[in-house]
Parts: structure tokens; C-alpha cells; sequence
């Protein structure tokens, strides 16, 4: 993520002017509350095993995690 926030900052002066007001937190593990259209408000876990990694799954606790086929 670093690499990429420098790449946006040096081609872009928006980028470099605005980024640094933010005080941006990456997290690779937590619990998130989510409005679900039918379910409503839930909360999902979430879990990056690497810093690379940039698929997020979302499980609701307590459900059947999706298999790989």
C-alpha cells in the first residue's frame, strides 16, 4: 500500500496535497458492521493473511464458510 500511495502522490498533486490530512490505519484482522440490504445491520470478520493480500472475504460468525472448488 505504501508503494502504491507514492506512485499516486508523485503522478498526481491532488494526491500528494490531500493524502497526508488523512490519518489512514491499515487493518489486517477485525470486525466490521455492515447494512445488508435484506439482512440488515450485521457484523461480518474479516482476516488478510498476508500484507500483500488484497481480497477481503467477509464471514458472519457462526456460518458455514464457502468452500473453494
Amino acid at each position: 500500500m505504501t508503494r502504491l500511495v507514492a506512485e499516486l502522490s508523485e503522478a498526481s498533486p491532488e494526491v500528494h496535497e490531500w493524502w497526508p490530512q488523512y490519518d489512514i490505519q491499515f487493518s489486517h484482522a477485525g470486525r466490521k458492521r455492515l447494512r445488508h440490504p435484506r439482512l440488515g445491520v450485521i457484523t461480518v470478520s474479516h482476516v488478510a493473511e498476508r500484507t500483500e493480500q488484497t481480497l477481503v472475504v467477509y464471514h458472519l460468525p457462526g456460518s458455514t464458510a464457502p468452500r473453494a472448488h
